[in-house]
């Protein structure tokens, strides 16, 4: 059976998501706290947190796999006409692996770079006053943090989607022409992994050392009024492991792109060939 290759990733996303998803509802039925989403149907802050879980690997999936048909092109496009303009391009042809494997390692930059964008608009009061029914409350850059979760995945997981596009398509690249008459090295590059060496910038160790700067904020900010019950034990369950925690949640999306690879590779091949992008580099590193 097919969905047998997925079967340790599902089990983990059951385990992880079901587990917040009950803890956030069983807060709700009891009425925990008042709503803060300013667009949210519900009318306690349980209900809130439940309708987050679920909006995020919904926004995973949008991001991550329609938004990629849209931007693949224009990223492969941007590279060929800005960065590549004497480089030499060309097709390598890698066979999907029987192994589906290090998807979570692909999911921490996107979970990543979803922290980044939340912080980044936590504290304007602009923003908060658009997320957040109530904007004179107490630890407004936390609900509103939380608040724009499941938008800034969608929207990091259609900034890394193209990337995916591109590797599984096999668009490689080299500068063989370009240091023709100089001393640098030639170089064998994946568009794709020119990309992601790009957008590493943005979901790489220097968010998780802010995110944990916030977090020990908001620690600070609790001191005094944090028990061991309600949404106080939500806050204390979910904050320290929030990166991981969206990594997980956005695991549907990684084995949606799976299932779609050969179906995204063809899409790309044609734009690729439209660009004049066809066939393998020959000898692309002047061995033999």
């Amino acid at each position: 059976m097919p969905f047998l290759r997925y079967k340790n990733y599902l089990i983990i996303y059951i385990i992880v998501f079901g587990g917040f998803f009950l803890l956030a509802l069983s807060f709700g039925l009891r009425g925990e706290g008042s709503s803060f989403i300013r667009l949210s149907p519900f009318n306690n802050a349980g209900y809130d947190t439940v309708y987050i879980f679920i909006m995020i690997p919904v926004s995973a999936i949008i991001g991550g796999l329609f938004v990629g048909y849209l931007l693949g092109p224009l990223y492969l496009y941007i590279h060929k006409r800005i960065v590549g303009r004497k480089m030499i391009y060309g097709i390598q042809d890698k066979p999907k692996s029987d192994k589906f494997k290090g998807i979570f390692l692909m999911a921490l930059f996107p979970a990543l770079m979803t922290v980044n964008f939340a912080l980044m608009f936590a504290f304007n009061p602009a923003i908060q006053q658009i997320a957040l029914k109530d904007s004179s409350g107490e630890e407004l850059e936390m609900v509103t943090f939380a608040t724009l979760l499941a938008l800034m995945t969608g929207i990091s997981m259609g900034i890394f989607s193209p990337v995916w596009f591109l590797l599984d398509s096999g668009i490689v690249f080299t500068n063989k022409e370009k240091v023709k008459y100089t001393a640098h090295p030639t170089e064998v590059r994946s568009v794709g992994g020119w990309y992601i060496y790009l957008l590493k910038g943005y979901a790489g160790i220097s968010v998780i050392l802010s995110y944990y700067t916030f977090f020990l904020y908001l620690w600070e900010a609790r001191a005094g009024r944090i028990d061991l019950k309600g949404m106080n034990l939500m806050f204390l369950i979910t904050w320290p492991v929030m990166p991981i925690m969206i990594a997980i949640f956005i695991i549907p999306a990684f084995i949606l792109l799976d299932i779609s690879r050969e179906h995204r590779k063809k899409y790309m091949l044609k734009w690729a060939e439209k660009y004049g992008i066809t066939g393998p580099l020959q000898d692309p590193l002047d061995i033999g």
